[in-house]
């Protein structure tokens, strides 16, 4: 940004978001929601949400922080609530009734039992977004499962390729605590653009936005191919798994790995020129082994460096994996806004990732100056001015440690 003042995203100004989950899912469906301008309260029980216990640790002047906490968190205002105790309870309900969005990251109707009634009938105007493992009905609805749990029942890893063990290799990014992270945050901003839609008849209520309805969803072009060929996918032998010569993977001279993607035959004419190997469209779509081989011993014949060279100005789809270390320095990656550094009063320097989606205007962002809360720092501030609490309410509520202030957690 060349020295321009920054301008703050507020499309959701005024939403107010109520986020009792841990881990990946809830926070980051909350975290989008907060970037494109919606105030978000975080309510934690009294041992944390899980993922502040997580290493890697960042370290500063308030001690040590998840920097995976600090990431999806940040922005959020905590308070800390003791749902066991009566007066936790009914602060529980309070934090309801003020909120317009409710994303909850617990396990099926784990809220309705605490409250000893449904959310909507507490608020029947409040968009309640439940993000369970298996949903919120069927036979698994109780039962506990985390990312890759859920991609498992729903076929989803069972065509990544086979690991060392024999086994589906696990993804590298959570997609089941990703996809249904973005899937709620669409719903709740959908929700809301509803509600002033005039032409819209649907009453919004508890939607439910589960990791297997998002990890399922991912399987749409498999689905599909299954009604032509009647077969489910296989590792390695799909169109666009490694069962194509001209998309998949392949070793330079000097053990790079390198992607080749030139699905589209003109882009593949496009490389057999460059290369002076006209003679390998004679086997596109003809004979696929041989085809292989043939583009194995090629790459094998020039180091990474050599290859974007003879290639840069080639239109083949011919990309280098990067480790994330040497995306963050792309300047792709730079020129989009894809990273960005925050100072972090506590922390110091933080690279993060920047809002995955680029705007018009180069001044207009979401905020990421923000740091993520301590748990219970903001227990003050949001029983008196979001919930309108007196003070001897709020000082009785601390003293019977129904809620708790900073630091004053017990671990």
């Amino acid at each position: 940004m060349m020295n321009q003042e920054l301008i703050e995203v507020d499309w959701l100004k005024g939403v107010k978001v109520l986020l009792i989950g841990h881990y990946i899912p809830g926070p980051l469906a909350a975290y989008l929601l907060k970037c494109l301008g919606a105030e978000v309260i975080k309510c934690e029980p009294p041992f944390y949400d899980y993922m502040r216990q997580l290493p890697p640790f960042i370290k500063g002047k308030k001690g040590k922080m998840s920097a995976y906490f600090r990431a999806l968190n940040a922005g959020f205002k905590s308070i800390v609530v003791d749902f066991k105790e009566e007066g936790g309870v009914e602060v529980l309900k309070d934090l309801i009734i003020a909120s317009g969005v409710l994303i909850d990251g617990n396990r099926a109707n784990y809220l309705d039992k605490v409250l000893g009634e449904a959310v909507d009938n507490i608020n029947p105007g409040i968009i309640h977004i439940p993000i369970t493992a298996y949903g919120l009905k069927g036979p698994m609805r109780d039962i506990a499962g985390h990312d890759n749990n859920i991609l498992s029942s729903t076929g989803t890893l069972s065509y990544t390729p086979v690991s060392t063990q024999g086994t589906p290799s696990i993804f590298s990014v959570q997609l089941a605590d990703i996809t249904s992270g973005y899937i709620a945050a669409i719903i709740a901003v959908s929700s809301i653009l509803g509600r002033r839609n005039s032409n819209s008849n649907v009453e919004i209520g508890t939607v439910d936005a589960s990791m297997m309805h998002a990890a399922f969803f991912l399987n749409q072009i498999y689905v599909a191919g299954m009604n032509a060929t009647g077969k489910p996918p296989v590792p390695g032998r799909e169109l666009l798994n490694g069962g194509l010569p001209n998309y998949t993977m392949y070793l330079t001279k000097d053990e790079k790995s390198i992607f080749f993607g030139p699905i589209e035959p003109n882009l593949f004419k496009n490389f057999c020129e460059t290369t002076c190997r006209e003679d390998l469209m004679n086997l596109l779509d003809k004979d696929n082994s041989k085809l292989y081989g043939e583009l194995v011993s090629l790459f094998k014949s020039k180091k990474l460096k050599e290859w974007e060279d003879l290639l840069h100005d080639c239109d083949c789809c011919f990309t280098r994996v990067n480790n994330l270390e040497e995306a963050m320095n792309d300047p792709q990656i730079k020129e989009l806004g894809l990273i960005t550094e925050v100072e972090d009063e506590a922390y110091g320097t933080l690279s993060l990732t920047g809002f995955p989606a680029g705007f018009t205007e180069d001044s207009l962002q979401p905020d990421f100056t923000e740091p993520a809360p301590e748990p219970g720092e903001h227990t003050n501030e949001i029983l008196k001015e979001f919930l309108s609490y007196n003070s001897e309410k709020i000082e009785k509520l601390i003293n019977n440690k129904v809620v708790y202030k900073n630091k004053e957690v017990v671990k």
